[in-house]
Formats: structure tokens, C-alpha cells, sequence
């Protein structure tokens, strides 16, 4: 994951900005409600675990909608619809 901070007094290799690796990053950031407010983020250490901790997003909105329900049961067209 690259991210570009835009300075002032000019970067290496960029004009007007310059670059950092993070390594091993990934940020998965979330909107939960219309509100801009309800904006946040989770930072996980591979692409792998950023999905794992998505499909417990869903999970979790899963059960708060039905609460009832013992065991959740959803497919990978029902998780990109949520996305």
C-alpha cells in the first residue's frame, strides 16, 4: 500500500509530494450509516485478514438483523451486495 502526503517543499521521486511504503498494511474502511460521522477504519496486517475481519462485518449486521436466528448461512453474492 503506497500512500502520497502532499508537501510543501517536494518529495524524492514526486513533484510537490512524497511517497512511503507501509508494509504489510491494509486499511478497510467502513461507512456504517447515511452519516458521514459514522466513518472509521480497522488496519489488519495482510489482505487476508482485512476479508476475515469484512465477513465479520457482515456476520455481526447478520445477526443484529436477526436475532433470533442461531447459525447465519450467507454466499459470496450476498457479501458483495453488502459491500
Amino acid at each position: 500500500v503506497k500512500i502520497t502526503e502532499n508537501n510543501k517543499g517536494g518529495g524524492k521521486g514526486q513533484k510537490g509530494g512524497k511517497q512511503r511504503q507501509l508494509a504489510g498494511s491494509v486499511l478497510l474502511l467502513v461507512q456504517l450509516a447515511a452519516s458521514p460521522e459514522s466513518r472509521t477504519y480497522s488496519a489488519y496486517s495482510s489482505l487476508s485478514a482485512s476479508l476475515d475481519g469484512l465477513c465479520q462485518l457482515y456476520e455481526q449486521a447478520l445477526k443484529a438483523q436477526n436475532p433470533r436466528v442461531r447459525e447465519v448461512v450467507y454466499g459470496c453474492d450476498d457479501l458483495l451486495a453488502y459491500v
